[in-house]
């Protein structure tokens, strides 16, 4: 049997009356890639910042291993607009006990001319790589993206590819990202769930049979217009 890194039960979250998330049931195997799809709104988001602690259930139960350690990246920066690139890694190297090659890393992700740059003067698409350094080296064993490829350039959308099957190599990692551009990532996934208002579902599952993209693009166009 899988060991899980996470498990959820009849997970729940709302706000007053309003129901985000009802009865998600949800297993995070170790060492598995997961992709989740959905329309927009539907609360993938929601449920991805309850998985990472952001956020609080308010029904259900969802179970952690000790050794969980998540590396998160949301729509919204984290990082520091009024330091420069250079001083929010030196930040957070400190803080998380981590050695980044600062160098190494700011130019492959074509960032080293911007090294001594504050935050605020980069563009969305700079700004989108530094989160993704920054979030891609931090020593997890689960790592959270949503919406990864967004803001990004065609190179952009590259490198993250090349970043996460990198990753997808470990067996000790897990990752789980939302995204709406499914080709990018469908060869490296292990399991592809679908998020709507009243149901949470895998569609696919690698170790079920392998099938094409385009059999599971027509079934998320299907769900989406049901």
């Amino acid at each position: 049997m899988t060991e899980q890194l996470i498990h959820c039960r009849n997970l729940g979250y709302q706000i007053d009356q309003h129901k985000i998330l009802n009865n998600i049931n949800y297993e995070i195997p170790v060492g598995k890639f997961q992709i989740i799809l959905g329309a927009n709104g539907v609360g993938k988001t929601t449920l991805l910042k309850v998985l990472a602690g952001l956020l609080t259930k308010t029904s259900g139960q969802v179970e952690k291993q000790t050794d969980l350690v998540t590396s998160y990246l949301g729509h919204q920066s984290q990082l520091y607009m009024d330091l420069s690139v250079r001083q929010n890694l030196n930040f957070i190297s400190e803080f998380f006990e981590i050695t980044f090659k600062q160098d190494e890393l700011l130019r492959k992700w074509g960032l080293l001319d911007q090294a001594k740059l504050r935050l605020r003067h980069l563009s969305q698409g700079q700004l989108k790589r530094l989160s993704l350094l920054v979030a891609l080296e931090m020593k997890a064993n689960l790592y959270i993206l949503d919406e990864p490829s967004s803001n990004l350039d065609r190179l952009g959308k590259d490198l993250l590819a090349q970043e996460i099957a990198r990753l997808n190599k470990n067996p000790n990692i897990s990752l789980i990202i939302i995204t709406h551009e499914l080709g990018e990532y469908f060869e490296l996934a292990d399991q592809i769930y679908y998020l709507s208002a009243d149901s949470f579902q895998m569609i696919y599952n690698k170790s079920a049979g392998f099938q094409e993209l385009s059999v599971i693009n027509n079934l998320y166009l299907n769900l989406l217009r049901s």
